[in-house]
């Protein structure tokens, strides 16, 4: 009795069942990895493009399935003829040419934040349909490492029917292969239920073509199909199809038919496979299989079709291992500068798009006017989200082109974002007709040594005013006048800039409503003295006495052996928490089976201080910031590897004339510069607290979801099995006797790192790697960044966390890291009194804020439409908060500065990518579970749109609109 149900369950073959083969033609094209975009063109990708078209118009049987935007509008712009174009068009319409997926790229899913992944989501698709008019139907990440649960929520909000994915751990698809659940309804996101529900398919063994039947490309070139060997090809490939096919509870069967950059040569590929597919439908009957080129789409529809009932995922798929002492770890903070570089050039382009939307509405320049120069970083930053690229896993040279694009954006939206600010300082001036005052790059400080005056443009990007800390570097002098935008002092305290010896740093608080332009004049103090006492201070360095720094909040306390940071305390109440930081390496020397690389993280043994020396602290103190400095390592000059970290908290000088409440003094801000690493090394940073966490830490996925891990206490790989990725924050809690949260360590990054909690109380930060030998997973070269970081942290004790104000801090901080106040700088060589009789020194887009629970993700222009683009996203999970979970209510109306952008004339809501109507995702295929995984009711998340323009977000929500302005 016990064979046959083990002939069943594993093999299959006792109860053989008939299939229906879909052989899925596709070519993996990575732009960049072993190569760079452009040589992956020239060498592969163009010809397969060419070659493709052609095989599919000489048989209309076949079939090809094609991902990557980035490669085709590239051909479409550089190399495609107009036939060539049209043909293209004609396969699409009859199905014969499918665009899967449809992005730019296919992004990372373990660290790329959200709004990059929508972001090169929706620049893939725009190019679909403008020139293709093309919508893909199905999401198709077959190469990412790992899965995120954040995916099914943006396929879905996309309008996607189905999702494949292919590297899940490798015990999970064992698992899923015996129990035939290898397909799935994905339920993802902390506040959807079924509205949400993506049906996905977990590729049974990778997305290359089975061995023997590659007939054209990179690994090797298998023997073609003869009619001498056709009867043996044939039953070898039933065989293996036959195998595969009992890990499924139906009788389709995918067989992905290509691999990384086959269908070069397309003829020999497909005149092969045609020979099998007639050869197998002859002999129908001997095989009992049916077999067919198909698109995804066809696969998807035909099982759609069977009705049947599927069991319900509500996680993720991290970390991804491919056997079981080779966990994918190491990749989520490969390449830190890179990573860091994406992070800030997506910040700079949000803030280039928001500041030339303005400037057009507001000059009644055309929308179109500089949607080419923006375009350069948009593209970039998309290209950037390339599983291989902000991964860290390409070559050194490949990681250099990457680089360069970015280069070339950032420089070229800078143009944009100064050409926005000159124009808008001339817009209803008290002298329109004045040259424009040049807004451009910090070198105009150092005027102040001559006795100019220097002026800084400050713009903050995000949707809610703000009341922040500016920090302006690079200071020739440090006795100064600080002015605000109508020339009225305002406190400032500037302080030396240890990194830059012979300069000087000013601190200045500002309230700067949303998405609003102020503007900061900085002057030579008379050299009396007189003017400046009650406004501007001089900060004290000093390496002895007290061992802490403080604000009116909080009192953070150095050890005065080791010079860390040790412990944190909140003043009003006198509670204390134990916070010591340290640096440590782990060493990834020794050679073994598996060592670390690009992609995992396999280190020799536990980690160990970077030095047994102590930090050198130097404190800077003034009555606004306090700063401790310290030195870890050889001081500059002495030796190749040091640490050098600056931790400041701030008190607002002037709380009582403003409403806005300032969030800088209830977090501790933490700037990082590490030196070239040794080889050999991964660096860490370890957070030690008494924090009773239970085995838990708190990770976000994608900057939107916060996900609780449970400690995996295997003690093979311990270390690497638990970390996680992270892109925005971090989080240890202290639960009470009644399971409520009593205390919280939150920490916000600046970029992707990994993350653990390898003992209660304990949370740390991989910054950096540079690892001594190959990984051996494809990219064939030691991980060798010698490239330097700085890098920036946000760490916020919470001794209270209930109530609306720490539930919003936690939620807002991360956005605080990623969008810092943008500046420009110019002179005034007639000081503030001739600037501010000459330009305008404040400009006000919005007339309130968005609601303290809405992010505005997008404000921007596109292509050679008149049209406005706005992207809202609520911030909040269900039952996150009392207060900051309800339902956000925003009267578009009322909402925009009618002097700067006209009359709100239409809205139009469209799908998260701006390829289809909302009404079109209720065309999506609707998957059967089973009932108790139904889930509650939920709201739909494409409410209408009333004739008052009054939009509802609810939580974890994202709503797109085109808005239409007239004057």
């Amino acid at each position: 009795m016990r064979w046959p149900f083990f002939c069943l369950l594993l093999a299959g073959l006792c109860l053989a069942k008939h299939l229906d083969v879909f052989v899925i033609p596709h070519s993996h094209q990575d732009p960049g990895w072993i190569h760079t975009m452009d040589e992956y063109y020239d060498l592969k990708t163009r010809d397969t493009l060419i070659t493709v078209v052609e095989n599919l118009l000489r048989n209309p049987s076949r079939r090809f399935n094609y991902a990557e935007t980035s490669f085709l509008a590239k051909f479409w712009e550089e190399d495609a003829s107009p036939v060539q174009k049209e043909q293209i068009k004609m396969l699409a319409r009859n199905g014969q040419l499918e665009f899967i997926n449809g992005g730019y790229v296919m992004h990372s899913e373990a660290v790329c934040t959200y709004n990059d992944m929508i972001n090169q989501m929706t620049l893939g698709h725009e190019f679909l349909l403008e020139h293709l008019d093309v919508k893909p139907r199905v999401a198709w990440h077959i190469d990412p490492f790992g899965a995120s649960s954040v995916s099914p929520v943006l396929f879905a909000d996309m309008g996607f029917d189905a999702f494949v994915i292919n590297r899940i751990p490798k015990t999970e698809r064992t698992r899923r292969r015996a129990t035939q659940t290898l397909e799935f309804v994905w339920r993802g996101g902390l506040s959807r239920t079924h509205s949400s529900d993506m049906w996905t398919h977990d590729l049974c063994h990778h997305y290359c073509t089975p061995i023997g039947f590659n007939f054209q490309g990179s690994p090797y070139t298998d023997p073609p199909i003869t009619p001498e060997n056709a009867h043996e090809r044939a039953a070898k490939f039933v065989d293996i199809c036959r195998e595969r096919g009992a890990w499924f509870k139906h009788n389709a069967l995918m067989i992905p038919f290509g691999c990384d950059f086959t269908f070069k040569n397309a003829t020999v590929m497909y005149e092969n496979m045609d020979k099998l597919i007639d050869y197998i439908n002859a002999h129908s009957a001997e095989f009992d299989m049916r077999i067919q080129y198909g698109s995804v789409s066809e696969y998807v529809d035909h099982v759609h079709a069977l009705d049947l009932q599927w069991g319900v995922v509500k996680r993720d798929f991290f970390p991804y291992f491919d056997n079981p002492h080779s966990f994918w770890t190491g990749f989520y903070a490969s390449r830190p500068y890179l990573k860091g570089l994406s992070t800030r050039s997506s910040a700079l382009l949000h803030g280039a798009e928001l500041a030339h939307v303005t400037s057009a509405l507001a000059t009644g320049s055309p929308l179109s006017r500089h949607v080419p120069l923006l375009d350069v970083l948009r593209r970039a930053v998309a290209l950037m989200q390339h599983h291989d690229a902000i991964t860290g896993t390409e070559k050194q040279f490949v990681a250099e082109d990457y680089i360069r694009r970015l280069r070339l954006g950032r420089q070229a939206a800078t143009r944009v974002a100064e050409s926005s600010a000159n124009a808008l300082a001339l817009w209803n001036a008290p002298q329109p007709t004045a040259a424009p005052p040049r807004l451009a790059r910090r070198s105009t400080l150092q005027g102040l040594a001559y006795n100019r005056t220097a002026v800084v443009s400050i713009q903050n990007t995000l949707g809610w005013a703000r009341r922040s800390v500016v920090r302006i570097v690079g200071l020739p002098r440090h006795d100064v006048i600080v002015r605000g935008p109508f020339g009225k002092e305002v406190y400032a305290q500037v302080n030396p800039d240890p990194a830059h010896p012979g300069t000087y740093a000013v601190y200045v608080f500002v309230t700067v409503p949303s998405l609003a332009t102020t503007t900061l004049f900085i002057e030579p103090a008379p050299s009396d003295g007189t003017g400046s006492a009650r406004t501007t201070v001089l900060g004290t360095a000093s390496n002895t006495g007290r061992h802490s720094i403080a604000n009116k909040r909080f009192v953070a306390t150095f050890n005065a052996a080791s010079g860390r940071l040790a412990s944190v305390q909140e003043r009003a109440t006198g509670d204390t928490m134990a916070l010591q930081q340290d640096y440590l390496f782990y060493e990834c020397e020794q050679y073994q089976a598996q060592t670390s690389g690009a992609y995992i993280f396999q280190p020799d043994g536990p980690a160990a201080p970077t030095t047994r020396e102590a930090a050198r602290v130097e404190y800077i103190r003034g009555p606004f910031v306090e700063e401790a400095v310290q030195t870890i390592g050889p001081a500059a000059g002495q030796g190749a590897f040091r640490i050098v970290q600056a931790t400041r908290l701030y008190t607002d000088p002037s709380p009582e004339e403003d409403h806005t409440v300032s969030e800088e003094p209830d977090s501790l801000d933490v700037e990082i510069d590490v030196a070239t690493l040794p080889r050999g090394r991964e660096l860490i940073t370890r957070f030690t607290t008494g924090l009773e966490s239970n085995g838990r830490f708190i990770a976000d996925l994608n900057g939107i979801d916060m996900h609780v891990s449970k400690r995996d206490m295997e003690e093979e790989y311990f270390i690497t099995r638990n970390y996680r990725p992270s892109v925005a924050a971090v989080e240890l809690e202290h639960h009470g006797a009644d399971g409520t949260v009593q205390q919280a360590l939150r920490i916000a990054t600046d970029r992707a790192h990994g993350a653990a909690s390898l003992q209660d109380g304990d949370v740390e930060l991989m910054l950096h790697r540079r690892t001594a030998y190959n990984d051996h997973r494809g990219v064939e070269e030691a991980l060798n960044d010698k490239r330097p970081i700085h890098a920036r942290l946000r760490i916020a004790p919470a001794f209270y966390v209930h109530g609306p104000a720490p539930q919003l801090l936690r939620r807002r901080l991360p956005y605080l890291v990623a969008h810092p106040l943008r500046l420009l700088y110019t002179s005034a060589p007639g000081g503030w009194e001739r600037y501010t009789a000459t330009y305008r020194t404040t400009v006000l887009p919005l007339q309130a804020s968005l609601p303290d629970n809405v992010h505005l993700q997008a404000l921007s222009a596109r292509g050679q439409s008149n049209e406005v683009v706005m992207r809202l996203a609520h911030m909040f999970a269900s039952n996150e908060s009392a207060l900051h979970s309800a339902k956000a209510t925003i009267d578009l109306h009322t909402l925009f500065s009618r002097d700067l952008f006209g009359t709100l004339e239409s809205v139009l809501e469209r799908t998260l990518s701006l390829n289809r109507a909302p009404r079109d995702l209720d065309k999506r295929l609707q998957w059967s579970t089973s009932p108790s995984d139904e889930g509650e009711a939920e709201e739909s998340g494409a409410l209408p749109v009333t004739d008052a323009h009054r939009v509802e977000m609810l939580p974890q929500r994202f709503r797109t609109f085109l808005l239409r302005f007239a004057r």
